[in-house]
């Protein structure tokens, strides 16, 4: 204890008899000070937003904790409702792809497609969910003939999605469309 009295002693004197010295400490000291509140201005700025970050996560949970969510329910029930609607029924796997060529088949033929073909792709294995249903048609190319199918895709009541569509030039200008649509099956015993 003695020693640490003594070494502070004679720093203070050396600082009293060294105005250079005394100067620099002062300048070191400022230094510490300025840079110990510039890191608890940092700190301060964190905090803060901090805080107004879990303020905003509790004015949105408010909001929905008012939010009337029977209404909410209500909603998404008739939007899946009307998803729903456009999903292609499937009462037999077989008859659903078979009818989903036909419907193809002819909407190309109706359009205004030559030399149209169709053919089924391997789908996904059964399970839970809708189901997916791939064809590919293949056709002549013609401009408004193939504008007037992919209209009657859009607007088909059932969801149809061109997943991809290649044209080709040689040796004859064709069209090669993948086609895809969603299936629902019509278990009567699972909607009980």
């Amino acid at each position: 204890m003695t020693m640490l009295t003594d070494t502070m002693r004679s720093a203070g004197a050396q600082l009293r008899q060294n105005r250079r010295l005394a100067i620099g400490a002062a300048v070191a000291a400022l230094l510490v000070w300025v840079l110990a509140l510039l890191a608890l201005d940092g700190a301060i700025d964190g905090a803060r937003a901090r805080i107004e970050t879990r303020q905003r996560d509790l004015a949105r949970a408010a909001r929905l904790a008012d939010r009337d969510w029977t209404t909410v329910a209500a909603e998404a029930a008739a939007r899946r409702a009307d998803a729903e609607q456009r999903l292609w029924p499937i009462a037999n796997e077989g008859l659903a792809r078979a009818e989903f060529q036909e419907w193809i088949t002819v909407a190309a033929r109706n359009a205004g497609l030559a030399r149209v073909q169709t053919r089924l792709e391997l789908g996904e294995a059964p399970g839970a969910g809708p189901r997916r249903l791939v064809a590919s048609l293949t056709a002549d190319l013609d401009g408004p003939a193939l504008e007037r199918l992919l209209a009657t895709l859009a607007t088909a009541p059932r969801l149809i999605v061109v997943q991809t569509m290649r044209l080709s030039e040689a040796p004859v200008p064709r069209v090669d469309l993948l086609l895809a649509t969603f299936g629902a099956t019509n278990n009567t015993e699972d909607k009980k």
